[in-house]
Order: C-alpha cells, then sequence, then structure tokens
C-alpha cells in the first residue's frame, strides 16, 4: 500500500496552484523510444535499432478532493477554495486549462523535495460511491519544461 503524502504544484507563470491531499499511489515511468529496422531472416535480437529522440519520464500520482472546509488554493487565487465542488471546479478551470504553454512546479515531502518542473498531461476525476463529500483525483505529470520551436 501507498504511504499518503500532500503535493504542491504550482505555475510557474503566474503562482497560481493547488495542495493537494491523501497522495498516494506515486507511478514513475521512463521512456527513451527505439526504432528497429528488423534484418531479413534474422532472429530479433539482430535487429538494428536507432534512437531518434530522448528520454521522457511521466510521474503519475492519486489524490483525494475532501469536502473538510480546509482551503486548498494558494493565496494567489481571488477566492479561496474549500469545497469538493469549488476544488472540482478550480482543477478544471484554473490549473488544468486549456492553455499550452504553462509549465509546473511538482512539490511533496519524499520524492521531490527540492521541486521537479514539467507539465500535467492527464487530469481526471472520480466521485466516490456513497460519500458526496469526497472525490478521487488522477494527476499524469511529465517532467520537462516548456520549449519554443
Amino acid at each position: 500500500m501507498a504511504m499518503d503524502i500532500d503535493a504542491t504544484l504550482t505555475n510557474r507563470d503566474n503562482s497560481k496552484g493547488i495542495n493537494l491531499r491523501g497522495v498516494g499511489n506515486w507511478k514513475f515511468g521512463r521512456v527513451q523510444p527505439a526504432i528497429a529496422l528488423p534484418i531479413v531472416n534474422a532472429k530479433p535480437q539482430n535487429n538494428v535499432l536507432f534512437r531518434f529522440t530522448g528520454q521522457t519520464e511521466t510521474i503519475g500520482f492519486t489524490f483525494s478532493i475532501l469536502d473538510t472546509g480546509v482551503r486548498v488554493d494558494n493565496p494567489h487565487h481571488t477566492s479561496e477554495v474549500k469545497t469538493k465542488n469549488e476544488q472540482i471546479s478550480y482543477l478544471r478551470n484554473q490549473i488544468y486549462t486549456e492553455d499550452f504553454d504553462v509549465d509546473w512546479t511538482l512539490l511533496d515531502n519524499i520524492y521531490f523535495t527540492s521541486g521537479i518542473q514539467g507539465v500535467i498531461t492527464n487530469l481526471t476525476i472520480d466521485s466516490v460511491a456513497g460519500n458526496p463529500q469526497k472525490a478521487v483525483g488522477s494527476i499524469t505529470f511529465m517532467r520537462g519544461r516548456i520549449g519554443a520551436l
């Protein structure tokens, strides 16, 4: 069972952020794609492999959205975000928006105590059956920084 810890996401452009509670189920993944050039009549171990891109790293985790009256947004937001519905609205409309060039800092108490930079690539929110005061969220975070082409 994953240990529940807290984490903070902060927008590096406007300093808006959210404090996430009940964070757990961390998933770490790295990918370094390779393209195979299979040789006719040869075994797979004889394939010629090419790498055209570098490594990517994703970090996924779940968190709790609780209706406890505790403020979860940071002071840069114009109104306090406390209830479950306010938190869901804030996540959907202020945190995970259609803005393409927003990068974030992810900070927690165990893995990323200095904070890491990246983008949010996925946000899901699920209701909890039988508990109207709780929802469970999931975030996938890709490590890196926004670049200009």
